[in-house]
C-alpha cells in the first residue's frame, strides 16, 4: 500500500498526539535555539556590521552578476559538455545505471553518510490536503513545540528549497526602499516552515538583514551562499555576517556554499584554484570563530563534475570540501520526457558519484527545479513549462529522493517565482526564470504540493 506523504504527516501528527495522551505533561523544548548564548571564542570575534554599510554598498552593486549563471548559456550538458552528453546516453561501463548495464538498481547512500542516519523507504501518492496555514512568530515566542516535533517525524529525509526574498513587490530590486526586507524575510519563512525543514539562500543577508536569526525564529536548517560580489568590502561583510551568524546559531546553520555556476568550464569567471582559496578562507574564519561544525564547499553545475577535460582539477575541488553541491536540470537537458521525469536527474546524479566514489557522501543536490509558465529554453522546444510539468517534475524528485533512503539534501529551485521586473527575468530574455517557484511571487501555493 502506497501512503501519500501528508498521510504520513497526518500518522505523525496522531502520533503525536498519543504522546501528549500518555505522557499527560508539556513535552521538553528540545528545539530550543542553543546559539542564543552563544559567543564567539577569544580571537573569533570578526567585528559587528553597520546594517547602512550593508544596505548602501548593496544598492549600487546588487545586480552585479548575481547568483546563477543559467543565463550565459541553457546548460544542458548537450550544450556545454559534449562528453558528459555521450556519458549521459550510455553511463560508465561499470555503474548499475549505464543503460548498457545488466542491472538497473539505485546507488544510494546508506551507510557512512555525513548528513545523518539512514532513512527507511517512504511511499506517497498524490495528495490533496489542503496547506498548513502560517503565521509570524513575535520576538520572544518560541515555535510550539508539539509542531516542531511533528515536523521532525514527518520531514527527516531533508527535502528543502533555494530562497531569496527578491520576489516580494516591496523589495528593492534597485536603489530603493529597504526598510521592509526585514518583513519579507519574516513573513516568509514563516510561509516556508510549513512546507520545508531546511532552505538553501544565495546570500548570508539581505540589506543587511541576517537570514539566519530569522531562520532560528522557525526552527528552519541553513545551508547558506555566500554571494560573490565584485566590491571586496561587500565580500568581507558577507563573510563576517556568515560566520557570525554560523558561531552563534550553531544548530541552525549547516553548511556555507562559496559561488553557485560559476566555474570558468561553465560559463562562470571562477577558476577551480580561485574557489579552492575561499573555501580555505571560510573555513579559516569559520575555526576561529569556533565554528567548526559548519562544513564548507560550492555548488556547481553537475557537467563541470563530469568534464573529461578537467577531472584532476575537480579532484581537487572535491578534496578540498567538506560538501559539493550538484546543480541538475533535465528542463535545461535534451532528450527530457516528461513521461519519465527523473531520468535525467538519476543518471547524472549517479555518473557524478561514479567520478568521485570515495567522496560520495560529500554531494547534495542544490538544484533542481521546473517551470510552472514561459518559453521553451533554447533549442529544446520539447521542454515545455507549464503547471502540469512543474507539479509533474517535483513530485516526481519528491518520490526519487524519498524512496532512494538517501540521506543526502536535495533542494529544490526556487521557493518563490520571481518579480516580472526582476534584471534576471528582463535583461536575459527567458521568461521561464520568473515561474520556477512552488509559491507565487505573492507568496500563493502553486499547487504542487
Amino acid at each position: 500500500m502506497k501512503l501519500s506523504y501528508w498521510n504520513l504527516a497526518l500518522l505523525a501528527w496522531l502520533a503525536v498526539q498519543q504522546t501528549f495522551i500518555s505522557a499527560q505533561s508539556p513535552m521538553d523544548n528540545t528545539h530550543r535555539d542553543a546559539g542564543s548564548s552563544t559567543n564567539l571564542k577569544q580571537g573569533g570575534d570578526l567585528g559587528t556590521v553597520d546594517s547602512t554599510t550593508y544596505g548602501s554598498l548593496q544598492s549600487t552593486i546588487q545586480y552585479t552578476p548575481r547568483h546563477h549563471s543559467r543565463y550565459n548559456s541553457d546548460r544542458g550538458l548537450s550544450t556545454q559538455q559534449p562528453e558528459s552528453r555521450e556519458l549521459l546516453q550510455s553511463g560508465p561501463e561499470s555503474h548499475p545505471n549505464s543503460v548498457h548495464g545488466a542491472s538497473r538498481q539505485r546507488r544510494v547512500l546508506l551507510q557512512g553518510s555525513i548528513h545523518g542516519p539512514p532513512h527507511h523507504k517512504s511511499h506517497f501518492t498524490k495528495s490533496n490536503s489542503p496547506p498548513q496555514p502560517y503565521r509570524s512568530l513575535s520576538a520572544d515566542e518560541p515555535q510550539d513545540d508539539s509542531q516542531s516535533r511533528m515536523s521532525e517525524l514527518i520531514r527527516p529525509f531533508l527535502f528543502g528549497t533555494c530562497y531569496d526574498p527578491s520576489h516580494a513587490l516591496n523589495y528593492p530590486l534597485r536603489n530603493s526602499d529597504a526598510s521592509h526586507v526585514a518583513e519579507i524575510l519574516d513573513k516568509d519563512f514563516a510561509q516556508l516552515r510549513t512546507r520545508f525543514s531546511i532552505v538553501r539562500t544565495y546570500s548570508a543577508q539581505y540589506y543587511g538583514n541576517d537570514v539566519t536569526s530569522v531562520a532560528s525564529k522557525y526552527k528552519i536548517k541553513l545551508y547558506l551562499g555566500l554571494h560573490d560580489y565584485e566590491d571586496e568590502k561587500m565580500n568581507d561583510l558577507e563573510l563576517k555576517t556568515a560566520v557570525t551568524a554560523a558561531a552563534a546559531n550553531p544548530d541552525t546553520v549547516k553548511a556555507i556554499f562559496v559561488g553557485n555556476e560559476d566555474l570558468i568550464t561553465t560559463g562562470g569567471k571562477k577558476s577551480v584554484e580561485a574557489i579552492i582559496s575561499l573555501v580555505e578562507r571560510v573555513k579559516q574564519h569559520l575555526s576561529e570563530a569556533g565554528a567548526s561544525h559548519v562544513q564548507v564547499g560550492t555548488a556547481q553545475q553537475a557537467g563541470a563534475f563530469l568534464n573529461k577535460y578537467s577531472t584532476e582539477e575537480m579532484a581537487r575541488l572535491v578534496d578540498s570540501c567538506d560538501i559539493i553541491g550538484l546543480n541538475i536540470y533535465p528542463f535545461f537537458s535534451e532528450g527530457y520526457d516528461k513521461t519519465k521525469p527523473i531520468d535525467i536527474l538519476d543518471k547524472q546524479w549517479n555518473q557524478v558519484l561514479s567520478r568521485f566514489p570515495s567522496s560520495e557522501s560529500k554531494f547534495v543536490i542544490t538544484e533542481t527545479g521546473f517551470p510552472s509558465s514561459g518559453k521553451a529554453p533554447d533549442g529544446l522546444p520539447e521542454n515545455i513549462p507549464s503547471p502540469e510539468q512543474q507539479k509533474n517534475y517535483f513530485q516526481a524528485v519528491q518520490t526519487w529522493w524519498f524512496e532512494s533512503a538517501n540521506t543526502a539534501p536535495v533542494f529544490w529551485f526556487m521557493a518563490y517565482d520571481r518579480q516580472p521586473h526582476d534584471p534576471l527575468v528582463t535583461e536575459h530574455g527567458h521568461d521561464y526564470e520568473q515561474y520556477f517557484g512552488v509559491f507565487t511571487a505573492e507568496n500563493e501555493e502553486k499547487g504542487v504540493f
